[in-house]
Formats: structure tokens, sequence, C-alpha cells
């Protein structure tokens, strides 16, 4: 990586992990983790992301998904009531990580 010509994203390495965390233990709604150890979309940025450590990166991670949604005001209770909406899927929420890691990496190249 170093040397290679490519450089190191945290936001997409965490964004990639959020995603394959919910693929690995399942989402839910209502709770950020529930007792089958499922979670919600915020709820596997938690998992992935160490939020008191790396704040800014949670929240960067955050602040993607929701422009992803077109979310006016970046507050992280949008993105919750996203996830909980009735009807709202597993696959819809996935989609979600895909169209944010693919407008990242899009931003990336533009910006090189």
């Amino acid at each position: 990586m170093p040397f290679d010509g490519t450089t190191y994203n945290p936001t997409l390495t965490a964004l990639q992990a959020a995603r394959n965390y919910i693929v690995e233990h399942g989402w839910c709604q209502r709770s950020a983790l529930n007792a089958l150890g499922n979670v919600c979309t915020v709820g596997a940025v938690n998992m992935t992301t160490n939020s008191e450590k790396q704040l800014d990166l949670y929240c960067n991670v955050l602040w993607h998904l929701e422009e992803t949604l077109d979310l006016k005001e970046h507050i992280a209770w949008r993105l919750v009531h996203w996830n909980d909406a009735e009807g709202r899927t597993v696959d819809e929420v996935l989609h979600l990580f895909d169209t944010t890691i693919a407008r990242v990496c899009q931003e990336e190249l533009v910006n090189a």
C-alpha cells in the first residue's frame, strides 16, 4: 500500500467494515445491538469504529451515510429513524452502504 500507488482511506475502510458486520451478524431495527448480536445501521458503525477514540472517523462515516440519503440535517437519530422505518429491509440497508462506498470511492478518484 505505501508504495503501490494506492492510499488508505479510513472512512472507506470503516464503511466496508460496517457493511460486512451486518452481513456477518445480521441486521435489526429499534436496537443498536440486539440479544442475537444483530445490529442496526448506526450499531454497525458503533461496532466497527471506536467512537470514543475515533470520534472524527465515527462522525465522518455517519455523515457520509446521511449524505447518501440526502438528509438535510446531519443528526444521527435521523439515520436511526431511516433504519427503523416500517417496511425497511436489510437489502435497502446494504444498498445504502454500497451506494455510500461507491460515492466515497468516486470522490477519492476525483480528488486524486
